[in-house]
Order: C-alpha cells, then structure tokens, then sequence
C-alpha cells in the first residue's frame, strides 16, 4: 500500500485528509514479527512497547482527522478497538 493515503475527513465527507501510514504500517509489521517468536520476557517488553507505540500512532492519526473505520481497515483492528484507543488511549486494560 502507498505510505500517503487521502481519503475523506470522518466529520466532513466534503474534506479530504492526505496521511502518511508508515508509522502505523511498520509497528503492525513489528507487532506480527514479534508475535511470531517464542514467548521470551524480552519478546514480551518489546511487544508491549510496540502496543504503546501503536495506540500513541493511531491516537496521533485519529488527532489529523483519520477516521476510525479508515485505521481499523488499515491496521486490521476493529472499529470499536480503535473507538477504544480513540477514548481511553488504550487497546486493552494493562
């Protein structure tokens, strides 16, 4: 996929908004790779870091006008985890 999308604004159909998706791209790429090691206590630290940063990228795309259903498209979460992130900041209670 093109790292620069422009779709319309979630508020506005009228507005378009143009975003870059490598930040989110390459932590859901981290994320797989991570999930697909063994189970390790630094493996676990590195995910869970990863998670943080993933719920700080799309706190930061929902901020420049992403709208949810475009970033639970993109990232493959659902429409309520990204409501969730939108809302609390977080994917899941740590």
């Amino acid at each position: 996929m093109n790292d620069w999308v422009i779709f319309h604004h979630e508020d506005d159909p009228k507005t378009t908004v143009e975003y870059d998706w490598a930040w989110i791209d390459s932590l859901i790429a981290r994320l797989l790779e991570l999930q697909a090691v063994e189970k390790k206590s630094s493996h676990a630290d590195a995910l869970a870091g990863c998670i943080e940063e993933l719920e700080h990228a799309i706190s930061s795309a929902l901020s420049h006008g992403v709208s949810v259903r475009a970033i639970g498209v993109r990232a493959n979460l659902s429409q309520s985890d990204v409501a969730r992130i939108r809302d609390t900041g977080r994917l899941n209670d740590r």
